[in-house]
């Protein structure tokens, strides 16, 4: 249990018949303390009591705790000081945990499926899709360090019109023609169109449409791969069509479908939707919306505790059309969890890129990966919830300066790293009990808060499914690291000290790593 967490125990068990849990936050401002609560204010509306009532209910109560050094209540707020033998002990476990540390038992080895990216195979990825396999990736990564037990999938639209389109557009290419109004347009078209073999003059539009995605998915894959995002499993529309799934489906709803005006219809709006949705068009061939009902039907078969789909924000009005249909097979929707992300303005010398697929005007992802690399991609990816626009400054991810704040949190480790190397070189060496009661001034106090407080981020970072949490803690903590650094030499000629602050140091460093490595980014040892 975190100090956190056992600070709200102690507030709750005193406290009987309040449904509101107990907010504890850390202090922003070093005056206010280690940590806060805003429990007062619940108390005070709760038990209709005056507030300077409920600030002396909490004070007393958090007196008698064996963590707290230190109280005081400010204008409806309890600030509260921790007591430095309490976060030795913290710092004591995190020497011991190593990789580990930070890593909780929330998920109880409960099965997660979470399917992000799902790009169509009609173009490269753009930044856009980088986003979304980045924060995927994040999530999928926090969710396992909470005790989770997760599978990531791509979902390959393989079928369809964009296809019939990607198809049409390369075969012009290929015959030297113009592309068709609708259709793709870019120099990837002309670079698969001269992969094609000189005798494939006569062959159908199905032809080109099957080279052309099977290409594109090929870049797909080794773009993801680059920027570190695995998958466990890539499932086709195509297969849900060969398994007659999609036959299947249309068949088992068809107590809520009417026909009308050609079109099979599902009375979505009976249920969550706010219209009518159609299965069947006129032309009789299924919409996408049939096939996207089979699969997560299908998804829903193989027993997962949880499904998360995470979308970009152009599809929000598909949810309760979808859910709509989950709730008509029987299932529970409130398993479906959909994670809306917004798209991203990528920017060059303060100017701003415009990205189309179809009329081929973007960066894509590969071009942005060979810029900057794949670390300083997926940190700026992830500096902001996935609901908030997001501005990506090429320029800005290109310093090696602390004005970057990827290369500020890589710093870290690689100046922890040095640390510890110019103390072997000197002889000195970690030792496993330092006397720590020697790290009591203000900045190692700040540190030895921060560095305790990691375990808290890693759990709301999983619950809220937020990895910019995690983000905003490893800046926050590089910048009190290197401040720490700054002020106080590591190594000096007094040896219990400097072995104590080894001890710190390799704390930082350990905490550092971890962090990185849930969102995907990599802790170098030299810089």
């Amino acid at each position: 249990m975190t100090i956190k967490e056992i600070i709200e125990k102690e507030i709750r068990k005193n406290i009987k018949n309040i449904k509101t849990k107990p907010q504890v936050i850390q202090s922003q401002k070093e005056e206010y303390g280690d940590l806060s609560t805003n429990f007062a204010f619940v108390l005070s509306s709760s038990l209709n009591i005056g507030m300077s009532d409920a600030k002396n209910i909490i004070t007393e109560i958090l007196k008698k705790s064996p963590l707290v050094e230190k109280i005081e209540a400010i204008s409806g707020f309890v600030n509260i000081w921790i007591k430095d033998r309490v976060l030795y002990r913290v710092i004591r476990e995190i020497k011991r945990k190593g990789d580990n540390f930070g890593r909780i038992n929330l998920g109880k080895n409960r099965k997660i499926l979470i399917e992000f990216v799902s790009a169509n195979p009609t173009g490269p990825l753009h930044i856009g899709h980088g986003r979304g396999g980045v924060y995927g990736d994040s999530i999928a990564r926090i969710l396992e360090f909470s005790g989770f037990s997760v599978d990531r999938e791509y979902y390959i639209n393989d079928v369809g019109t964009q296809i019939e389109l990607l198809g049409a557009s390369i075969k012009a290419r290929y015959l030297g023609r113009k592309v068709p109004e609708d259709g793709y347009r870019g120099g990837y078209i002309k670079e698969i169109a001269k992969k094609i073999p000189n005798d494939a003059k006569e062959k159908d539009i199905s032809f080109f449409s099957s080279f052309g995605y099977k290409e594109i998915l090929s870049w797909i894959k080794d773009e993801l791969l680059r920027c570190n995002v695995k998958f466990d499993r890539f499932e086709y529309e195509t297969k849900l069509y060969e398994n007659k799934l999609v036959d299947d489906v249309i068949l088992s709803l068809k107590g809520h479908t009417y026909t009308k005006d050609g079109a099979l219809w599902l009375s979505t709006s009976r249920v969550f939707d706010e219209k009518d949705r159609v299965l069947i068009r006129e032309d009789k061939k299924p919409t996408y919306f049939a096939s996207d009902l089979a699969y997560h039907r299908e998804k829903y078969k193989r027993g997962y505790d949880l499904l998360i789909n995470l979308w970009g924000t152009d599809h929000h009005g598909y949810i309760e059309r979808l859910k709509s249909g989950i709730k008509m097979f029987g299932y529970n929707p409130e398993r479906l969890k959909i994670i809306l992300y917004q798209l991203v303005t990528l920017k060059r010398g303060g100017n701003v890129i415009s990205m189309s697929t179809r009329k081929g005007e973007f960066v894509t992802l590969k071009e942005v990966l060979d810029e900057i690399g794949s670390d300083a991609t997926r940190f700026f990816l992830l500096t902001r919830k996935s609901d908030t626009h997001l501005e990506f400054d090429l320029e800005l991810a290109k310093k090696s300066s602390p004005e970057n704040p990827v290369y500020y949190i890589q710093y870290l480790h690689a100046r922890a790293c040095s640390i510890l190397r110019e103390a072997e070189k000197k002889g000195i060496r970690l030792v496993k009990r330092p006397e720590l009661s020697l790290l009591k001034n203000k900045e190692e106090h700040k540190l030895l808060i921060k560095l305790s407080l990691f375990p808290d981020e890693v759990k709301a970072s999983s619950l809220f499914y937020e990895p910019h949490r995690i983000a905003n803690y490893l800046l926050s903590l590089a910048d009190i690291f290197h401040n720490y650094y700054h002020q106080h030499r590591v190594i000096s000629d007094n040896r219990k000290l400097t072995q104590a602050r080894l001890f710190l140091v390799s704390c930082a460093k350990i905490v550092a790593k971890n962090g990185l490595f849930l969102l995907g980014i990599s802790a170098p040892e030299r810089m």
